[in-house]
Parts: C-alpha cells; sequence; structure tokens
C-alpha cells in the first residue's frame, strides 16, 4: 500500500484517513488478510503533479482503464482515489475508485 511521491501536497491527515479508510473496508468488513492487502494493493492518486512546476506528470488512474485525461473542464473534479489490484507479477489486475462520496 503506497501513494506515490509525485502525489500533490495534501493535508496529510486527510490523505492517511482515506488510506485507513479504504485498508479497513477491505481488511475488516470483508476479512482479508492485511498482509495480503498489503502486498496485492496499491492505493493511487488520479493525478500526480511534478513538484516545483505543479504540472501533471501523470494520470495513474486514467491510464490504467484506458481513459483520456481531460484537463480543463467547465467545473472542478474532487481529488479521487483508487485501489489498484495487482497480479503476481505487478500488472494492474482491477481497480476500485473511491471519490469520498461513501461512508463506511
Amino acid at each position: 500500500m503506497f501513494l506515490d511521491s509525485n502525489t500533490p501536497n495534501q493535508n496529510s491527515a486527510n490523505t492517511a484517513t482515506k488510506i485507513c479508510t479504504i485498508s479497513d473496508e477491505f481488511c475488516i468488513l470483508s476479512a482479508i488478510p492485511r498482509k495480503l492487502f498489503e502486498t496485492a494493493v496499491a492505493i493511487i492518486p488520479d493525478v500526480e503533479y511534478d513538484e516545483l512546476s505543479h504540472e501533471v506528470t501523470a494520470t495513474p488512474i486514467n491510464d490504467a482503464l484506458g481513459w483520456t485525461y481531460t484537463r480543463f473542464t467547465k467545473k472542478a473534479k474532487p481529488n479521487y482515489y483508487a485501489a489498484e489490484f495487482r497480479q503476481e507479477d505487478g500488472s494492474p489486475w482491477m481497480l476500485k475508485i473511491y471519490d469520498g462520496t461513501r461512508e463506511y
């Protein structure tokens, strides 16, 4: 379980809470062993930024799903995170997207 170092500057408590909520859903509500979760699932952000220029450097969720990324839209979008399930070889198998609207 990790967040890339290029994750934008955010409230670290909010990010930590999001990760705990996601891991608790899998480990407590679904009874998946925590060791398996930490080995096979990565928490990824929707957008990664360059620390100096604050330009978008990657869009991991869009890339994994084959979606196109639209930089400028008519309204602001919330930050998304995804639980990326990985196969034994490290390639992504499935994503579960979290938008912060669901309570556990």
